[in-house]
């Protein structure tokens, strides 16, 4: 009687439309046990229970395998792995749920054997369907749950009773990964849009984000259509396909499948339809009335594949690492601060011509990385690829016509992106990785979510956190034109090396006193958290905080110690990236300190200094230079001389009245300023200065320096001029004179000189002869004078004595320098 009774239901329901087959999609083996004793059917008389089973089968995908179990006076097995191929084997599973009530007996004896039969495919999906009004006792939900864990079946129970306590069913669901649904109970739209995530490929799955009662465009060759409706049915759709042609699908055309047939009285609307190989265009979803919720649905004729590739094992290239596709059912296992590639690339199926224009609309929106269970999201920077600007053709030359070439198979948008692991979440072990990617057409979107188990072993390695790397300055030259002229200008390039934990880090000094150093260094963020640094003690330069991948140069120094340190601790702490969380320690980045002691060095004792001026208040600096020398123990220190701090502390001289003694740092020398006092005469004089180092300086402790101050007014040059001239009454006076040093340096910045020449006449007049043009010079090497003159009526005729005077003028005075001649008169 069964056996009739089924054929009849076969062969009346709609014209059997074979459904397209999905390339690459995993089938699924769908057991459904149904209890039709008269004991189930009392408790529920309007088959509530079969309805649920009839919205299961509306969800289920093409080519997937179905075996049924109903108990009535006997357990039959009404279909055994039969193939889903269209719409009729989808409502044969639903009649056979509603098969007249027999007999009595207990249906969980049987749920080993359906087990059994579900494990028994090896379809990687396999789900068993409970429809029942009892409740398993605590024992045969252990027993069930250990067969069905091992067989790897989900458990979806049916309570088909108005009972609210069903604590054995929704153990035994819960236990095996399934779900428990109440047939009394409203149905949720969330529970049957997580079954159909898992009936079908999620590669292809797409969401309608727009609201469904408004008009959506749907691309061409999209296998399924599918509509979860709380509150209302689908009574029909209105379309306008791609090329214009107008169609309404009502619902019960041959392509559309939808569970209930007809809305029931005394029930709340729940409805699944699903629509076979929908025409591309313009969509409009039509309600008996306005749902309370809805859920739209398309699976694309294109795949969402997510690579993933290692690249590096801390900072360590990992050479002929596969490249591996992403399985929602298969972990992956990562080590934090390793580097992968994460692609994400959209492949169209090779029978979807028409799919290829459309792929330009889609676009990979983010990846996130989301605790399992709550907390911290992280966010997977990535650049988007810009989309191909159509271009313009170009007007084609006559002549014979190019042969065409073969097109190109079209692919889709994709995106490759180096992630270097970390997360700001802590305390877990287990993320998704989810992949957002949306299709935007016109108005319309459609969003695929990937979502990917990682298992993810935490490290504490400092160095993979922040990468510290000191910089070297290095000289390199560089050559600029400008209007054809080249010019060669110098400049200081830093190269970077890195420094790892433990390293040595060399200061260029030490001192005893407040700071040494600095040392230039680079710190990068190498990771997605905001960073805090904070030092064991005060480190100047080092920064607070450091921003995801920000990347900062600092020169450090460090802090005043009685004895130098002999390690430097920045310890690393994640902050807080919500209000209420707190600061994480994650690891402490400790470098060796070498920091040799700076040393001055001096010429030998005593020095002479040659003061030119008596009564200037005091010298300019520049008069009086001495020589020093800093012994760099360190090549490319940033210390320089210039930066030395000393001070006079006590003054030993026989040179009575000094006042304001100085001892300053200009340039790479050592400048020393006195005021001497009023009416000094010229001379030698010792002098002798106790000089004490402060501030970077202080482990120099102090100096005693002697000096011979020499007080001197003329010159220390040497004339070069003519001793005799023989010259003409009516010629003119003509001829050069050298002013050579006698010593280096000379203590002039610049001093002013000229030459006159003069003779000694009988009356004792003296009478200008000769002169010469003024000059400024620091007399550092032979200044040339030209003397120029015109005999005068004076000059008797034979010898003449006559002088060469020269004036030097410099800061408040000047002094003569005579050199004596004789003139002949012919």
């Amino acid at each position: 009687m069964r056996a009739l009774f089924l054929f009849v239901v076969l062969v009346c329901v709609g014209c059997a439309f074979k459904e397209t087959r999905i390339p690459g999609a995993e089938e699924g083996h769908l057991v459904v046990v149904v209890d039709r004793t008269k004991s189930a059917c009392h408790h529920d008389p309007n088959d509530r229970g079969a309805d649920v089973v009839g919205w299961i089968s509306a969800l289920l995908p093409p080519y997937w395998k179905v075996s049924e179990l109903v108990l009535t006076d006997s357990a039959d097995w009404v279909y055994k792995e039969r193939v889903i191929k269209n719409n009729s084997d989808r409502q044969g599973i639903y009649e056979a749920a509603k098969e007249e009530p027999d007999g009595t007996g207990s249906v969980f004896k049987y749920l080993s054997s359906a087990i059994n039969r579900a494990a028994s495919t090896p379809c990687p999906e396999k789900h068993l369907v409970l429809v029942t009004d009892s409740n398993p006792s605590a024992e045969h939900v252990e027993k069930l749950t250990k067969s069905a864990q091992k067989s790897k079946v989900a458990i979806t129970s049916i309570p088909a009773t108005p009972r609210t306590e069903n604590v054995g069913l929704e153990s035994l669901a819960s236990k095996t990964n399934g779900f428990c649904i109440s047939a009394y109970q409203p149905q949720q739209l969330s529970v049957y849009e997580s079954i159909l995530w898992r009936f079908w490929p999620h590669d292809r799955l797409f969401r309608l984000v727009n609201y469904p009662d408004k008009p959506f465009i749907l691309p061409p060759s999209c296998y399924r259509l599918l509509l979860l409706t709380e509150g209302a049915l689908v009574s029909s759709f209105a379309v306008v396909t791609l090329s214009g042609e107008q169609q309404l699908l009502e619902r019960g055309s041959s392509s559309i499948y939808a569970h209930p047939a007809e809305h029931r009285k005394g029930s709340t609307p729940f409805d699944v339809a699903s629509v076979e190989s929908p025409d591309g265009g313009a969509w409009q979803v039509k309600y008996t009335r306005k749902p309370r919720a809805s859920r739209v649905f398309a699976v694309m004729p294109f795949r969402v594949l997510v690579t993933w590739r290692l690249l590096k094992e801390g900072t360590k290239e990992v050479k002929g690492a596969k490249e591996v596709v992403l399985d929602e059912k298969k972990p992956v296992s990562a080590k934090e601060g390793d580097t992968v590639l994460l692609g994400v690339r959209i492949v169209p199926d090779k029978n979807a011509k028409e799919i290829g224009k459309f792929l330009g609309n889609v676009t990979i929106e983010r990846i996130v990385v989301i605790p399992v269970g709550g907390g911290t999201e992280t966010e997977i920077p990535f650049t988007p690829p810009r989309k191909r600007q159509p271009s313009t053709p170009k007007t084609a030359k006559k002549g014979p016509k190019p042969k065409k070439s073969p097109k190109q198979p079209t692919t889709g948008p994709s995106v490759s992106v180096e992630w270097p692991i970390f997360v700001r979440e802590r305390k877990k072990e287990l993320f998704d990785v989810v992949v957002y990617t949306r299709m935007r057409l016109k108005t319309t979107i459609w969003q695929n979510i990937r979502r990917f188990r990682m298992r993810l072993k935490h490290i504490e390695g400092a160095h993979s956190w922040i990468l510290i790397e000191r910089g070297i300055p290095k000289k390199v030259k560089e050559k600029t034109e400008v209007e054809g002229k080249v010019t060669e200008k110098a400049k200081t390039v830093w190269q970077w090396e890195p420094l790892a934990p433990g390293s040595v880090l060399q200061f260029g000094a030490v001192w005893r006193g407040e700071t040494a150093g600095p040392v230039r260094l680079r710190l990068t963020n190498k990771t997605v958290l905001p960073l805090q640094l904070q030092g064991a003690d005060r480190l100047t330069g080092i920064p607070f905080s450091l921003a995801p991948r920000q990347q900062a140069v600092c020169d450090i120094t460090l802090p005043t110690y009685k004895e130098p340190p002999k390690d430097m601790k920045l310890a690393i702490f994640a902050s807080p990236w919500k209000k209420g969380q707190s600061v994480q320690h994650l690891a402490d980045y400790v470098l060796n300190l070498q920091i040799p002691m700076a040393e001055m060095e001096l010429p030998p004792q005593p020095i002479e200094i040659v003061w030119p001026s008596a009564r200037y208040a005091s010298s300019d600096g520049v008069n009086s230079k001495l020589n020093y020398t800093v012994k760099r123990v360190l090549k490319g220190s940033l210390i320089k001389p210039s930066s030395v701090e000393c001070r006079v502390e006590k003054v030993v001289s026989n040179l009575k009245g000094l006042t304001s003694v100085r001892f300053h740092p200009v340039g790479d020398k050592a400048a020393l300023s006195v005021v001497l006092p009023q009416q000094v005469e010229d001379g030698e004089y010792d002098l002798t200065l106790t000089v004490g180092f402060g501030g970077i300086w202080r482990a120099l402790s102090k100096k005693t320096v002697s000096f011979k101050l020499v007080i001197s007014r003329s010159p220390a040059v040497k004339v070069d001029a003519p001793v005799k001239l023989v010259t003409n009454p009516e010629e003119p006076l003509l001829f050069g004179a050298a002013l050579t040093p006698r010593r280096l340096p000379m203590p002039y910045t610049k001093i002013r000189v000229s030459a006159e020449l003069v003779s000694d006449a009988d009356s004792g007049k003296k009478v200008a002869l000769a002169t010469t043009i003024a000059k400024e010079a620091d007399l550092s090497q032979p200044l040339r004078l030209r003397v120029v003159g015109f005999p005068t009526e004076g000059l008797k005729h034979g010898t003449n004595k006559a002088r060469l005077v020269f004036c030097f003028h410099y800061l408040d005075q000047t002094t003569t320098l005579e050199h004596p001649m004789e003139i002949v008169c012919e």
